[in-house]
């Protein structure tokens, strides 16, 4: 009887081991990427396995009012955890001048939990060390004050036809989507600065293409969820998982449009044309391409998305405060009034374009 009892406690001890060890693997796999910043002495919320500080930014309601309430309870500089991730934040401006300026080429690299699948993986967003440096040195010509001066009239151009459809609508007194318009108006603008492709964004959009940009970062909660996870790399390579969305959509976009410029004689230096002569420019005697075929479709799908979504949501939340604070809008008009007539057309609308 006794042996019996000594048998079966032996064999509960046995499964009560081996579920202690996996508690305590999986416990250990929620919380060691915390130990990353783990020495740094800096303030900021106490993280929860696997999930760090993401139930605070659903109570607060968005993770830029979790930003607001961290900064003014811990300062200007605190570490947080997104996940599984540590980070650092920062809203000091000379902290933020040696990062983003003065060493930034310590900071080039951005979070792993971001990285896209091939293609976007080698895009200006993704890539890594030397091949983001070597992307990039191509690329920044297409900044230069010349070509910010030739984008102008096209930015002025897309201005009126925004500006046209607003008026129709308050003409007739009819509601207006703004983040539809705006969308539709940065990517105008994208579409012929950085392409030189004239798309009819505007007046004659594809439902298609305004609606697949306008959603491109809403991003899935189960992928959200996933990111937690201490093998959600692993996941989003095997099941070609990014957190952009519609990305074969946009490949295959980014495809066609470089195709017609491709077999289109003449046109401007564009973004477009620089990737183009850089694939086709020998950067050394090896024959080793500047930019590969791959890549020079990673940066047609980033610009046409990153330009695009992210300037048509700005201008749109700006449209929304500024109906919401009237007194704001006449001031700001005002100020823009008074700048015009104190300095040319042309003049002005550079100045906003290269000190924006």
């Amino acid at each position: 009887m006794l042996d019996e009892v000594a048998r079966a406690l032996a064999a509960c001890y046995g499964w009560l081991s081996v579920l202690f060890a996996i508690t305590a693997l999986i416990y250990w796999l929620g919380v060691s990427g915390f130990s990353l910043v783990s020495h740094v002495s800096l303030p900021g919320p106490k993280p929860w396995p696997y999930v760090g500080n993401l139930l605070d930014v659903a109570k607060y309601g968005g993770l830029h009012k979790a930003f607001i309430e961290y900064g003014k309870k811990y300062g200007k500089v605190y570490k947080m955890y997104m996940g599984r991730s540590p980070m650092i934040t920062v809203a000091d401006p000379e902290i933020l001048k040696h990062i983003l300026v003065r060493d930034f080429d310590k900071f080039r690299n951005r979070p792993d939990f971001m990285r896209s699948n091939p293609p976007l993986d080698i895009g200006m967003f993704s890539a890594r060390d030397d091949t983001w440096r070597r992307i990039r040195s191509v690329l920044t010509p297409t900044f230069s004050l010349l070509k910010l001066k030739e984008i102008v009239p096209i930015i002025e151009n897309a201005s009126g036809l925004l500006l046209s459809k607003l008026e129709r609508s308050a003409k007739n007194e009819r509601s207006i989507d703004v983040s539809t318009a705006f969308g539709q108006f940065s990517l105008d603008v994208i579409m012929r600065a950085a392409f030189g492709l004239e798309a009819e964004i505007q007046t004659n959009p594809d439902p298609e293409l305004v609606q697949k940009v306008l959603t491109v970062f809403d991003v899935p909660v189960y992928i959200r969820a996933m990111s937690m996870l201490p093998f959600y790399r692993h996941l989003t390579k095997l099941f070609d998982i990014n957190l952009t969305q519609h990305v074969p959509y946009f490949v295959n976009l980014a495809k066609s449009m470089l195709e017609i410029r491709k077999n289109s004689s003449g046109g401007r230096r564009d973004l477009v044309q620089l990737m183009l002569e850089a694939r086709d420019e020998n950067a050394a005697e090896d024959g080793c391409r500047k930019l590969t075929d791959d890549e020079v479709i990673a940066q047609s799908v980033v610009f046409l998305l990153a330009g695009s979504e992210t300037t048509g949501v700005t201008l749109a939340l700006t449209g929304y405060l500024l109906a919401h604070h009237p007194q704001i809008q006449d001031k700001l008009l005002n100020e823009i009034d008074d700048a015009v007539r104190s300095r040319s057309g042309d003049d002005f609308n550079l100045r906003v374009c290269t000190e924006s």
